[in-house]
C-alpha cells in the first residue's frame, strides 16, 4: 500500500536538492509538499529557489500548496498533516533536511500496516540515534518502543492524529496531574513551557504529551532510516552539532514484534543521548 507522503520545505534549496535526490528513488504517490512563504524580501530569493526544485519535479506528480507568507515551523506541520489526515487515514512526514534511506518506505508501510490498529501506537519514527551492540544485545526485533516522539522522517494514523489536543496549557496542567511529566524525559517540560510561553516556535510538545497522556509510544529503528543534514547551523531551531550522525540501514527491516514490549539497555541508552529519561511503564 502507498501511504501518502507530507514533505514540508522552507528555504534551504541545498539541503532540499539532497533529500529530493532520495526520495527519486522511491515511487511516491500520493505525494504533497507545502511551502511556507517568506518572512521578508531577503528571505524570499531563498523560498523561490526552494520553489525551483519543487515545481520542476519530474519524477512525482506532487500535489504543491504555497503559502504567501511565513506560517513557521509549528503552523506548516501541524497544516500538513491536518491537510493530508483530512483526505487519507496515514501519513508519512518530511522535512527538507531529512535524508531518508533505502529501507525508509519499506519500515513505514510495514509499520504503518501492522500496528493500525494497535491504540499504544500513535507514531513511527525513522531516525535512531546510533545503538552500541552492547545496549541491542541479542534484542531480536528491527525496532523498539519508545514514549518520546521522534519526528526526523517519522509517520501517524488519523485515529492517533485526532487525540493531539492543540490546546498546549490544558494537556500541559493535565500532564502534571498524571505526574506523567518526566515520562520521556526533563527536558520536554521546557520545551512545553517555551512553546505555551511563546518563546519556541514548535509543534512536538503537544505531540509528545499527547503520547503521554494516552499512554501511547513512538516506533523507532535500531537502525536509522534518515539522516538529519540540516545540523549545520542553517535550520531556524538547529544549532550546528554532529552528535544526532548516524549510519543508515542497508539491508531490509524483517522483524516486527506483535506488540508494544520495552527494552531497557535500548532505553537507558536513548537517555544517555537525551538526558533525564524515564520509559515509565
Amino acid at each position: 500500500m502507498n501511504h501518502p507522503t507530507a514533505l514540508i520545505v522552507y528555504n534551504r534549496s541545498q539541503h532540499l536538492a539532497h533529500v529530493l535526490a532520495a526520495l527519486q528513488k522511491h515511487k511516491l504517490e500520493p505525494l504533497y509538499i507545502f511551502s511556507d512563504g517568506p518572512k521578508d524580501d531577503k528571505d524570499a530569493e531563498r523560498v523561490g529557489a526552494v520553489r525551483e526544485l519543487i515545481l520542476h519535479i519530474e519524477w512525482a506528480r506532487p500535489e504543491i500548496c504555497l503559502q504567501d507568507h511565513n506560517k513557521g515551523l509549528a503552523w506548516s506541520v501541524m497544516h500538513a498533516v491536518d491537510t493530508v489526515l483530512a483526505q487519507h487515514d496515514t501519513v508519512i512526514v518530511l522535512e527538507d533536511d531529512c535524508v531518508v534511506g533505502p529501507w525508509f518506505y519499506e519500515f513505514m508501510n510495514q509499520c504503518l500496516a501492522r500496528y493500525a490498529d494497535n491504540e499504544r501506537v500513535m507514531s513511527v519514527n525513522g531516525y535512531t540515534m546510533p545503538i552500541p551492540s552492547v545496549a541491542l544485545g541479542d534484542y531480536p526485533w528491527d525496532l523498539y518502543f519508545n514514549p518520546r516522539v521522534g519526528c526526523w522522517g517519522w509517520a501517524t494514523w488519523r485515529r492517533a492524529w485526532s487525540l493531539y489536543d492543540r490546546n498546549i496549557k490544558g494537556v500541559y496542567v493535565k500532564a502534571k496531574e498524571m505526574g506523567i511529566m518526566e515520562r520521556g524525559g526533563r527536558d520536554v517540560e521546557g520545551i512545553v513551557r517555551a512553546r505555551i510561553e511563546g518563546r519556541l516556535d514548535a509543534w512536538t510538545g503537544g505531540w509528545i504529551l499527547a503520547h503521554y497522556i494516552h499512554d501511547a509510544y513512538c516506533i523507532y529503528p535500531t537502525i536509522s532510516h534518515t539522516q538529519n543534514i540540516g545540523m549545520n547551523g542553517s535550520g531556524v531551531h538547529c544549532t550546528k552539532t554532529g552528535r544526532w550522525d548516524t549510519p543508515l540501514a542497508q539491508e531490509k527491516p524483517t522483524r516486527y514484534p506483535g506488540d508494544v514490549s520495552l527494552h531497557r539497555p535500548i532505553l537507558d541508552h536513548f537517555m544517555e543521548y537525551y538526558g533525564g529519561y524515564d520509559p515509565g511503564r
